[in-house]
């Protein structure tokens, strides 16, 4: 049998090809990604024991990132004297936000997440010097 001239066993063998070859270069690219990526953990765990690497935007020029979450995560880590270092190289995470933080080959991704993760592991409480009244009031507020 023919299509358009061609026979179906060719037809079929061509479309094994492209699926083949199609197939390979997704697994090169893959492989790329995936290369990419454990570099950059390399990267990120020489940072040292208990500094956060904070994955953001990139900033445009020398201000603040344009971004609310980055500054509301930036603020806390300054706030708190937690030590940390900035990476643009990857700015979102595995479940696709912005921004993340690592600690310790540990990722944690949503700025509140954060926040919750490194009051809990650094023991660092913005609220621990209020008392009960006065939380409830910032709670409200």
């Amino acid at each position: 049998m023919k299509i358009g001239g061609v026979a179906v066993p060719d037809l079929l063998v061509a479309g094994g090809v492209v699926v083949s070859v199609s197939g390979c270069l997704l697994g090169v690219f893959k492989y790329r990604a995936w290369s990419r990526k454990c570099q950059l953990k390399k990267k990120w765990a020489e940072a040292g024991e208990n500094v956060v690497v904070l994955h953001q935007f990139p900033r445009p020029g020398k201000i603040p990132n344009l971004s609310p979450f980055p500054i509301k995560l930036e603020t806390f880590l300054r706030a708190m004297k937690i030590e940390y270092v900035n990476d643009f190289a990857e700015p979102m995470s595995e479940k696709q936000k912005c921004p993340w933080i690592t600690i310790n080959g540990q990722d944690v991704s949503d700025s509140q997440l954060v926040v919750e993760f490194l009051t809990d592991k650094l023991g660092k409480d913005m609220d621990s010097h209020l008392t009960e009244e006065q939380a409830a009031h910032a709670r409200a507020i």
